[in-house]
């Protein structure tokens, strides 16, 4: 749903519609800067990109949520659901990033919780 959205507005020179494009190329940028990580050998150079990648994470959902408050939706999709969506992926990737980042020797076996002020009590885990 949303990676059509994205590429939909990419082309359109509509201020309102740039900023789908915007947050597509971050989520984007999030999952191969994922895959990067991922494809450390070494567990401590992973260890120290993992956090700072989790952040961004968090940045970039607060980000997208608020740039999806500004745009325009287009004709026939709700704001609401746009939002919705974007959290579910946001979602997504953090918990991907959990589970491609774990090692046994990484952590201790405490499952971390993420939420902000935007998610009105959603808890992601």
């Amino acid at each position: 749903f949303l990676l059509d959205l994205f590429e939909s507005n990419s082309n359109n020179n509509d201020l309102s519609s740039d900023g789908f494009a915007h947050i597509g190329q971050l989520i984007l940028s999030l999952i191969a800067k994922l895959k990067q990580i991922a494809s450390e050998s070494d567990d401590g150079t992973k260890k120290r990109h993992s956090k700072t990648f989790l952040l961004q994470c968090i940045r970039v959902k607060g980000h997208g949520e608020e740039t999806i408050g500004l745009c325009r939706a287009p004709i026939g999709i709700q704001k609401k659901t746009i939002v919705i969506e974007w959290r579910k992926t946001c979602e997504r990737v953090y918990k991907r990033a959990i589970y491609m980042l774990s090692h046994k020797t990484v952590g201790n076996g405490i499952t971390a919780v993420v939420t902000d002020s935007r998610c009105h009590g959603h808890v992601t885990a």
